[in-house]
């Protein structure tokens, strides 16, 4: 009795080893357990994000689907109405409409009180001349204060008036050929980030005015936002404009207004950084009028510096500018573009940037 060992009922002694063995089998069946239950744990986990992915991708697909769909919905109303309200004498294509005080000015206006007419002045006598030698030059005048850049009244364009009917915040329709063409709205800069044209919920959003760059006669930029959708709608395929390339193909934008059809070329494409002290700063969204023609031709100057590519294109201070904007990566791409003059046609303007743009 006094035996240390252990003792099997018949007396015998048990094997030293066989407790150890019993402990470290129960042991490792406790640790199986919690393998397999953290297994169990990360198979949920991994399913749960796995479908909410795919719901997840499904959305997306769908709302793009979705988006393409309205804007072709879109896109063939605007053709249709255009096609129903085409005068009967035919236009060359390629010629822009000359943009005049008097075709800004509405009905009953005169040009002469839409614009000033700084050439017009009475001729002065020779004493006056005699005088001016020794007196100052006085300063040139300020014409982007007083310039009328766009036709706010009178009667809309048919097809525009038709469309405004389904959605009031309207103000235009942009189309690039072979990018986009697509309406422009106005409201805030917020709203219509998140909603399409129809005014439902939409991640792909609407191409808007900047709340600042209210449109009318004497807004000398128009500057637009839309998102850069990897589907390529909205601006998305903007980021292309990145080659040179693609910008010589495509240099040309269209703009109808309420009021008027327009046409722009493409003066510079910049990569702007939103830091105010980073060296890729460009302030383009401050700008919707200028203070007079200095700040104009410094801001165009300022552009065309900070520009990817040299294009040969001129803008002076009578002259529209429209600028687009969209997201890439954490910077802004802004596209600025001028309004052509009344001689110029697309085919010679495409010709010009292809011709002469350079890196």
């Amino acid at each position: 009795m006094g035996d240390k060992n252990h003792r099997r009922k018949g007396g015998s002694p048990a094997p030293e080893g066989r407790p150890r063995r019993a402990a470290a089998f129960r042991k490792s069946v406790r640790k199986k357990k919690r393998q397999r239950r953290l297994e169990g744990l990360l198979s949920a986990a991994l399913a749960f994000v796995a479908g909410f992915s795919a719901v997840m991708c499904l959305s997306v697909a769908w709302r793009s689907v979705r988006t393409a769909r309205l804007n072709r919905e879109l896109s063939r109303l605007h053709e249709a109405y255009s096609a129903q309200e085409a005068p009967e004498a035919a236009q060359e294509p390629d010629a822009a409409p000359a943009f005049t005080p008097e075709a800004a000015a509405g009905p009953g206006e005169n040009a002469s009180d839409a614009a000033p007419d700084f050439a017009a002045l009475p001729a002065e006598a020779p004493e006056a001349a005699m005088e001016r030698e020794t007196t100052p030059a006085a300063p040139a005048p300020q014409l982007t204060k007083t310039t009328v850049y766009h036709r706010d009244t009178g009667e809309a364009l048919p097809e525009m008036a038709r469309l405004r009917e389904e959605n009031r915040d309207l103000v235009g329709w942009l189309t690039i050929d072979g990018v986009l063409d697509l309406p422009v709205v106005y409201r805030d800069n917020s709203y219509y980030l998140t909603h399409d044209f129809s005014g439902e919920k939409n991640a792909a959003g609407t191409i808007f005015l900047d709340v600042d760059h209210r449109f009318s006669a004497r807004a000398c930029n128009l500057l637009l936002h839309g998102h850069n959708m990897k589907d390529g709608s909205m601006f998305g395929h903007l980021i292309r404009y990145t080659d040179l390339d693609y910008l010589k193909r495509h240099p040309v934008i269209e703009f109808s207004t309420l009021w008027q059809k327009e046409r722009y070329v493409i003066i510079a494409v910049m990569r702007v950084s939103l830091d105010s002290r980073d060296a890729s700063f460009f302030n383009y969204f401050s700008y919707p009028a200028f203070a007079g023609d200095d700040e104009y031709r410094r801001y165009v100057r300022g552009a065309q510096l900070a520009s990817l590519f040299a294009i040969p294109v001129v803008a002076e201070p009578s002259d529209a500018l429209l600028t687009l904007s969209t997201c890439i990566d954490d910077d802004r791409l802004v596209i600025l573009a001028r309004r052509f003059h009344g001689e110029e046609t697309a085919k010679e303007m495409r010709r010009l940037v292809s011709a002469s743009a350079w890196q």
